[in-house]
C-alpha cells in the first residue's frame, strides 16, 4: 500500500507556551522576516513535515522524530536515540533528507554527503 505512519514531537513558543515557565517572552511569527531565524520558531519542524512527506522517507515509519529549535532527535521511548543539528540555523528538507539518511537512518554512506 506504501502508506508510512510517523509522529512529529514540534517545539516552538507561541502564546500558550510562554506562560508555562518565567521569563518566557511569545513572539508573533509572522513578525520575523523572510530570511531570519529564531530557535522558538514553530515553522521549525515544517522542513521534517515536508521530508517525511516525500519519496525520500519512504521508508520511514513507525518512528516518533521531535523537532526542538535547530535539532532533530530521533526518539526511542523516552529516550533520544541519535540528533542532527543545523548549526544554530533553519533547516531545509533537501538538507534535512541527506542527513537523516546517513547519520540518523544510516541508509546513506556518509562519504556520499
Amino acid at each position: 500500500m506504501g502508506v508510512t505512519v510517523n509522529a512529529v514531537g514540534p517545539g516552538g513558543m507561541t502564546r500558550i507556551t510562554a506562560t508555562m515557565a518565567a521569563g518566557m517572552e511569545s513572539f508573533e511569527p509572522d513578525s520575523l522576516g523572510a530570511g531570519d531565524y529564531h530557535p522558538m520558531d514553530p515553522a521549525g519542524s515544517s522542513p521534517l513535515v515536508a521530508w517525511l512527506a516525500s519519496d525520500q522517507a519512504q521508508y520511514v515509519t513507525g518512528q516518533v522524530i521531535r523537532a526542538i529549535h535547530d535539532k532533530i532527535y530521533l526518539m526511542a521511548g523516552w529516550q533520544e536515540a541519535a540528533t542532527i543539528s543545523a548549526d544554530g540555523k533553519r533547516w531545509d528538507a533537501e538538507t534535512l533528507g541527506m542527513q537523516m539518511a546517513t547519520d540518523i537512518f544510516r541508509t546513506r554512506a556518509p562519504g556520499l554527503r
